[in-house]
């Protein structure tokens, strides 16, 4: 199903991230992604390798506090706002 509204609409998306759990160095647990776009969920409790790089495997580090360090966009037209951290 493609939950994406019609071009020049909002678009909303409702993540919620557990982070990263460490025992020590050592990781524990994962960071994991539920996400819903306009109200459809699209990832259901996916595990997060760690931050996107080019041509290198991710790795999760101790940065991963949030949700928040884990958004970006390289195409221009996209803007993020609303953007809340809940504990």
């Amino acid at each position: 199903m493609n939950a994406s509204r019609k071009p020049g609409q909002w678009q909303t998306y409702d993540v919620v991230f557990r982070a990263p759990r460490f025992e020590g160095d050592k990781l524990a647990s994962p960071a994991y992604f539920t996400a819903f776009g306009n109200g459809v969920l699209v990832q259901d409790h996916t595990a997060s390798l760690g931050p996107m790089k080019h041509r290198i495997v991710a790795t999760t580090t101790r940065t991963m506090r949030s949700a928040r360090s884990c958004f970006s966009s390289t195409v221009p037209a996209v803007r993020f706002r609303n953007i809340w951290s809940g504990r």
